[in-house]
C-alpha cells in the first residue's frame, strides 16, 4: 500500500486526494468509494503482474491470508488525530507563516507559556507540559494530555469560532475513548463542516465514523501499545 500521503494513499477507499501547499489532502465528498477485500485481492493481483501500483495497492499483503484488507484494519486515533489533525491545529496557532490568520496564537506564546507551567498533571499523564518552544520535539502522549487542557488555555485567545471548533474535537475525542457514538456523530459532523471553512485546508475522511463504529472504543486500538510489542519482539 502506498503512504497516506501519497497518490491513492487512503487505505479505506479510493479516493485520489489532492495536492494543496505540497501535502494530499482529502477534500469534502460524500460519494468516496469504499475498498472491499475482493476488490482489494484483485488489485493487489494486477499490481503483482504489471509491477506498479494499482489505486495505491503496490500488491499482495504479507498478512493478506490471514486478515481481510481493509476491514479488519483499525484508525489508529494516536496517528490520525493526535499526531494528525491536533498537530496540523497546533501548527496553524503557532507557526509564524501564519501570522496574517485570526487563528494564530504566537503573539501570546509567553503567556500560554506561562499557564502551561502552572498546570499540574493528573495521574494518568507522565510528562509534565513542555514549551511551546520545543513543539517540534513533541510526542504523540503529549498532544495527547494538550487535549485535556487546551480549551481552557486558548480558548482565552482564539476567535469565538475558533473556540467552538476545538470544543468540538475535543468532545468528540473523548466520547471516542468511551461508548458515546450517537454523541460523537452529532459533534463529528459538525466539526467537519466546520474544518474546512475556519482553517482553510482539510486532511480526514467523513466517512471515519462508521468504521470507527465498527471497531468500537478506539482506546483499545490505538498505537501506544506498540513500543511496548515491539520492546518483547526484540527479545
Amino acid at each position: 500500500m502506498k503512504q497516506f500521503n501519497g497518490q491513492y494513499g487512503c487505505l479505506y477507499c479510493y479516493d485520489e486526494g489532492e495536492i494543496y501547499n505540497r501535502a494530499c489532502i482529502y477534500c469534502p465528498d460524500m460519494a468516496h468509494n469504499l475498498r472491499t477485500n475482493k476488490v482489494f485481492e484483485d488489485l493487489a493481483k494486477k499490481a503483482d503482474r504489471a509491477g506498479q501500483a494499482q489505486y495505491g495497492i503496490k500488491g499482495k499483503a504479507m498478512l493478506a491470508d490471514t486478515i481481510e484488507l481493509p476491514q479488519c484494519i483499525p484508525p489508529d486515533y494516536m496517528h490520525s488525530i493526535l499526531e494528525g489533525i491536533f498537530k496540523q491545529l497546533m501548527k496553524y496557532w503557532f507557526d509564524s507563516k501564519f501570522h496574517s490568520h485570526p487563528f494564530i496564537l504566537r503573539k501570546f506564546m509567553n503567556k500560554i507559556n506561562a499557564l502551561l507551567l502552572k498546570i499540574k498533571s493528573i495521574k494518568e499523564i507522565q510528562r509534565q507540559p513542555r514549551p511551546l518552544d520545543l513543539i517540534s520535539f513533541y510526542k504523540a502522549s503529549e498532544y495527547r494530555a494538550w487535549l485535556f487542557y487546551a480549551f481552557p488555555i486558548v480558548a482565552q485567545f482564539l476567535p469565538p469560532e475558533y473556540s467552538h471548533h476545538l470544543s468540538l474535537l475535543v468532545s468528540s475525542l473523548h466520547f471516542f475513548l468511551i461508548i458515546s457514538i450517537l454523541t460523537i456523530s452529532i459533534l463529528l459532523t459538525e466539526c467537519y463542516v466546520h474544518f474546512i471553512s475556519l482553517v482553510g485546508t482539510y486532511t480526514p475522511h467523513q466517512y471515519i465514523l462508521p468504521i470507527c463504529i465498527r471497531f468500537s472504543i478506539q482506546c483499545h486500538w490505538s498505537g501506544f501499545g506498540t513500543p511496548v510489542v515491539l520492546f518483547y519482539v526484540r527479545l
